[in-house]
This record gives structure tokens, sequence and C-alpha cells, in this order.
């Protein structure tokens, strides 16, 4: 009966609607700290830019953008759960590209590019769709490289809050809570790198989120989230290769 409901795009958006609801609840009741907002400011001044931050942590920090709101792109997958999160999302202000499933690395990367070069920033979650959680694809990186815009990180985390037993492991915000939204600052890629520097720079940038996100957890005394294991890694790529080979 669920599965039924769900294919119903009127139901979806009404949960859509009270996922953002709830969003809104959690914020106005936490007591929040924004480190770093400047940073958010002044890239915003400046034009196109990457916020990058992991994918369990995109439910927050949207209400940092202020006034600028309109501004926020989020890339979403064109997967059930990316549709969710748009709409979830654009509830609250934010806009939202769809990548579509099939469509190919190179695709996604030359839209992505389009949109930047014109002057809109996009929020990159870099182990989305499917994960690995917390282990960097390269494609916020190649789009910055082509784009010229500057990657900064992105990331929140919230005293009460109820882990998603998902491949993410989804960070669930409960009401009444303390909360923090943080930027930082990252060194950026050369223009001329070569596919070695680029390789190198995915594994800085990858290290640089996951200390950047744990020290924002541990700053609330909050046990960090793990990566993703390697018994995670391999059932992940099973159904990579399962979804791959029922097409």
């Amino acid at each position: 009966m669920l599965k039924f409901f769900i294919n119903k795009s009127w139901f979806r958006n009404i949960i859509c609607w009270l996922i953002a609801k709830y969003l809104y609840l959690v914020y106005i009741t936490s007591r929040w700290d924004i480190k770093n907002l400047e940073l958010l400011c002044e890239m915003q001044a400046n034009g196109a830019f990457i916020p990058i931050m992991w994918h369990n942590r995109i439910a927050m920090p949207i209400f940092a953008w202020g006034n600028e709101k309109a501004l926020l792109t989020i890339l979403v997958s064109g997967h059930k759960d990316g549709i969710f999160v748009s709409k979830s999302l654009g509830n609250l202000g934010a806009n939202s590209i769809s990548i579509p499933p099939k469509t190919s690395a190179a695709g996604a990367i030359k839209r992505m590019v389009k949109l930047l070069k014109s002057g809109n920033p996009i929020v990159i979650t870099p182990d989305g769709p499917r994960g690995p959680r917390f282990i960097m694809k390269n494609g916020a990186i190649i789009a910055s490289k082509l784009s010229k815009a500057p990657i900064i990180l992105v990331t929140y985390s919230i005293s009460r809050r109820k882990i998603i037993n998902s491949w993410d492991k989804f960070i669930g915000p409960l009401p009444f809570a303390k909360g923090i939204i943080a930027f930082s600052k990252v060194q950026q890629l050369p223009i001329k790198a070569d596919a070695k520097a680029i390789t190198e720079y995915q594994v800085l940038l990858e290290k640089e989120l996951v200390n950047f996100t744990n020290k924002i957890d541990q700053e609330l005394g909050l046990l960090p989230i793990a990566a993703a294991s390697m018994a995670e890694n391999a059932k992940i790529k099973i159904k990579k290769i399962a979804r791959r080979a029922a097409k």
C-alpha cells in the first residue's frame, strides 16, 4: 500500500512539504552557531562557487543562506531519494538540478560547468548519490577546474539526532537541540593540474572534509560517524553491478 502511494506525485509532494516544515521546526527550536558565515557571504558576492558536504549532512545548511536562498542550487540524482531531497529543500527555497540516472559522468559535469559559468553556485555531495559513505568522487573537482569556480567545505551537526540506517548514515535532526552549521576554505586545485594532481587533490579534499565534519561533531560532544567499511563498500559494488546487469 505504501509503495502504491509513494509512486503518486501528489503523495510525494505532501511528504516533502511535511519534511520541510519539520526541518524548519528543528531550526527554530534549536540554538545555532553559524561558523565562518563571512566566507559564504564573500563567495556569494564574487559569483559561482561549489559548496561540498557529505550526503548525510544535507538537511540543515540551507538555513545559513538567509536571504540568499534563491541563489542556492543543489545537485541531486534522478533517483527517488534525489527527488525527495530536491522537493523537500525546494519547499525551503532551494533550487535543484537533477541528473537523470542514465546520464554519463561527462554529461553531468558538462551540465554543471554550464550552470557555474552562468554564475550559479552548486551544492554537491561528493559521496552521493549512493556512496560509498565519505568516499569522494571527482565530479566537483573536475567541474571546479573547468569552470574556475572555487570549492568550499560545508557541514553541520546537531546535539540531538537520529542516525538513519542508510548507506550514508543520514543524520535526522531532532528539535530543541544545539546545532552548528560551518563553512571552511580549502586549498584550490591549480588550473593547469594534470590527472595525477587531480587524484592527489581528491585524496586531500576527502581528508579535509572528513576532518572538518568530525571536528564539528566533536565540538558538540558527539562521536564522529565512520567512513564506509570494506564490507559496506563491497555491498555497494555488488548493488551497482546488479543494477547495470538489470539495464
